[in-house]
């Protein structure tokens, strides 16, 4: 039996239409926000669910959020809600413009591989020390989930979407 492998860098390349039509059809573009698969989005406390929520309503940019349910309430117009979704194409799409994360190891390489700015909201682990490595090699920013304010999330997410010193070269 003889086996053929076929493997092409083909990220950015979405298998999904509906996620393919919402990403694509982003004019000001998008926000991918996941906390990873061992902390489960749905177990944020409920004010600092809304806080995401909020300034996610009061951007102009559409915001792609990794939850582990079908719905959320008070879900802003701009959001679409995802249970599983392929984290290298979405950061490999050209319209995709920021990347929060809980800063995870491999969530971190990623967004620095596709050249994606990388807001960090560091859980526990390994996070922190990779969020700080982002900020060092000057393609990230920190926030603590525990003193965040929405003020604060919003001033830093405009900030790293309008700053080119967060954007680097994604890597060939």
């Amino acid at each position: 039996m003889t086996l053929y492998w076929n493997f092409w860098n083909v990220y950015g390349v979405i298998d999904d239409q509906d996620l393919e039509d919402f990403i694509s059809g982003a004019t000001d573009g998008v926000i991918f926000f996941s906390l990873g698969s061992v902390v489960t989005s749905s177990s944020l406390s409920e004010p600092t669910r809304m806080k995401f929520a909020n300034v996610f309503s009061r951007l102009k940019q559409r915001v792609l959020w990794k939850w582990d349910n079908e719905t959320m309430p008070d879900l802003p117009g701009n959001v679409k809600l995802g249970k599983w979704l392929p984290q290298q194409d979405i950061l490999g799409h050209k319209n995709v413009k920021l990347f929060m994360s809980h800063g995870g190891l491999f969530s971190t390489e990623e967004a620095a591989y596709h050249g994606v700015p990388i807001l960090s909201i560091p859980i526990f682990g390994d996070q922190d020390v990779n969020a700080k490595i982002s900020e060092e090699k000057g393609f990230g920013v920190t926030v603590e989930i525990v003193d965040l304010t929405e003020d604060q999330l919003e001033t830093v997410i405009k900030k790293m979407l309008s700053d080119p010193k967060y954007y680097c070269q994604p890597f060939d």
